[in-house]
């Protein structure tokens, strides 16, 4: 699998949104978080191996095919942590945050176009196409690197997709 990984000042980050250039994204976990020693970020974007589900036989076998594809994604975006975290604590450690992204920690999904835009996706096979992503199994979003360990959050937030039927945090704000 490609990953896109798109780096960002610490510029672009501010208390409950992104900034990128005159694009602001709503993300309310900005807003639990001591942004005061977050460094850098980085976009990303990337997609599931393809698999046609529709040529399975059973509707038991389309299930484990689509299982598989979330899988593949969830375990991407823990690796690509990771992988963020060892390149940035080269000479000090590094801590990196979860995946904010569409559907997780208060940003919604109708910043998936939004996000998409500020980077060249189609490196990766990701793109647009006016209603969703495709292909169907494609992830973006972001990803905070700070000097110290700031991203500890109430884990409601963790599915969170904004104040249209987020978390308690997002509710009230």
């Amino acid at each position: 699998m490609s990953v896109l990984l798109q780096p960002f000042a610490v510029e672009c980050v501010h208390e409950g949104y992104f900034e990128f250039g005159r694009k602001r994204i709503k993300c309310n976990v900005l807003e639990q978080l001591d942004l005061s020693s977050v460094e850098n970020g980085y976009l990303y974007a990337f997609h599931a191996p393809e698999i046609d589900i529709e040529s399975a036989g059973s509707v038991l076998e389309q299930y484990y095919m689509e299982a598989f594809q979330v899988a593949c994604m969830d375990v991407v975006r823990v690796w690509v942590q990771g992988y963020l975290e060892r390149k940035n604590s080269v000479y000090d450690n590094r801590y990196c945050s979860p995946s904010f992204g569409p559907g997780y920690y208060g940003m919604g999904m109708d910043t998936i176009h939004e996000l998409l835009g500020l980077m060249d996706a189609s490196q990766v096979g990701v793109s647009w196409n006016g209603e969703r992503m495709s292909p169907k199994m494609s992830l973006v979003g972001t990803y905070l690197i700070a000097g110290e360990d700031v991203f500890a959050v109430d884990s409601d937030c963790r599915d969170c997709i904004g104040q249209s039927g987020g978390c308690e945090f997002c509710i009230k704000h």
